[in-house]
């Protein structure tokens, strides 16, 4: 599916998918794996953006940075996203991250 369509389009489809939609989709198809295995960064950093956890200037030192030590073991932007969720969840407001796909232990 994705791999008949541009990069770009890819990526902007994809920044619309909870932190569980985007681990299906890297499961359905050796072509969709692929993508995911070439741009995690680029998937992660729009999909963070998108979801309003960093704005589309941040970088990811200054992300780990700026939003203090709860970050410090994010080793990249599926980390931030990731933890993101999780901070979401434990507030109570767990539109976009799925119920039950992140576990206490994945928190840290």
């Amino acid at each position: 599916m994705f791999h008949s369509l541009p990069y770009d389009v890819s990526l902007h489809i994809l920044s619309y998918l909870s932190l569980n939609d985007l681990h299906n989709v890297e499961l359905v198809s050796p072509a969709a794996h692929s993508l995911f295995l070439a741009h995690e960064e680029s998937i992660y950093h729009q999909a963070a953006i998108y979801h309003g956890f960093v704005t589309s200037r941040t970088l990811f030192e200054g992300a780990t940075a700026f939003e203090g030590p709860w970050l410090s073991e994010a080793g990249n932007w599926k980390d931030i996203y990731r933890l993101w969720c999780i901070l979401k969840r434990q507030l109570g407001r767990a539109r976009i991250c799925a119920r039950g796909r992140i576990s206490a232990s994945e928190s840290g």
